[in-house]
């Protein structure tokens, strides 16, 4: 339903596009842009309000297959609560747009760092990203036992590329401008992490086929995805051409995603089939001020919320192919994230 939607606004912006500026008056083509000035570069500072995230295990089909249908509803369920990520965290960033008549070009960045010390309120059973070496072995599985204290830091960021499409400008008044855009574009996720458990203490066996774990340790690793998004949104402009400005714009994309995980994420585990329903709003208010060389200063503010879920699950079909790989458990995840940041910045 919402990819029909974002179809019909594209739409109805290119068709209003066609008609209003063949009549000219209040419509004109394309964007209205300062040829002195058509780049704009803008620091950020700021903070995530919200993180929340939730992993589900939903069920194992080897179990299934066996016929082990309790075994198969045993999984667990991971939240932001389990490490203790309650925030606010810092971020700083960068955002970076050229703009021209018809199409503009953005560039938003969005780094921030979390640290986290807590106590395991179960036992965790997860998989790493180094190695853990350990009585002359080597295991990419960490169990940190209930009651154990551990720290988690996280150095992440969230880039987004995207084209905007700026068929016309709607100008009711001298001093209010309207354009409208549709667009495309790429969000990252990227993270790195450690995560520290304290010196290793022993193995122990879990799941079945049985795999090894290290109790304890010290461990990192890298985590990446990315996401197409397509949206439409706009800018509402209020001031003279040539004066200070009240500059408000809006965005809406969405990501609707059914196909293998090998196009979207760096982990190296066996490729899974998923299913993603992802959605990007961003509201960011400015002032610009016109300075004597033909440039803009300008300071404002933007909300976004990132908000997403999907499933991920196994590609095995047959009973021969899931008996033979034993994938672990599928699973449902949920993740939504708030930002608030302001920002200053020149056009040049």
């Amino acid at each position: 339903m919402m990819r029909n939607l974002i179809k019909l606004v594209i739409v109805l912006v290119l068709m209003l596009g066609v008609a209003g500026t063949s009549h000219g008056g209040l419509f004109s083509a394309g964007r209205e842009t300062n040829e002195k000035s058509d780049g704009h570069l803008r620091i950020t500072a700021g903070s995530i309000n919200e993180i929340q995230g939730m992993v589900e295990e939903t069920t194992r089909k080897v179990y299934e297959v066996e016929g082990r249908w309790e075994d198969a509803a045993s999984g667990s369920t991971f939240t932001q609560d389990d490490f203790n990520m309650k925030g606010p965290y810092a971020t700083l960033g960068v955002s970076l747009e050229t703009q021209w008549k018809y199409f503009s070009l953005q560039m938003d960045v969005l780094g921030f760092k979390t640290e986290v010390n807590t106590v395991a309120s179960r036992n965790y059973y997860i998989g790493i990203g180094d190695d853990v070496q350990y009585g002359g072995g080597e295991y990419s599985n960490m169990k940190i036992p209930e009651g154990t204290p551990f720290s988690m830091d996280i150095l992440g960021g969230i880039m987004e590329i995207r084209g905007l499409i700026t068929p016309f400008t709607f100008k009711p008044s001298p001093t209010l401008r309207i354009t409208p855009w549709i667009d495309a574009g790429l969000m990252f996720f990227v993270g790195q992490y450690n995560i520290d458990a304290g010196d290793p203490t022993g193995t122990t066996t879990y799941m079945n086929p049985p795999e090894e774990y290290v109790i304890g340790g010290e461990s990192s690793g890298f985590l990446g995805l990315g996401l197409p998004q397509i949206g439409f949104g706009g800018e509402i402009r209020m001031g003279p051409e040539n004066g200070v400005n009240l500059v408000l714009q809006g965005d809406y994309a969405v990501c609707n995603y059914e196909g293998s995980s090998s196009f979207l994420t760096s982990s190296s585990e066996h490729e899974k089939s998923v299913d993603i329903d992802h959605t990007n709003t961003r509201i960011r208010f400015m002032v610009e001020f016109p300075m004597s060389s033909g440039r803009l200063f300008m300071v404002g503010a933007q909300y976004q919320l990132i908000e997403s879920e999907g499933s991920i699950t196994t590609m095995d079909d047959t009973p021969e192919e899931i008996l033979a790989d034993r994938e672990k458990f599928d699973k449902y995840a949920e993740f939504r994230l708030s930002s608030l940041v302001g920002m200053i910045g020149l056009s040049f």
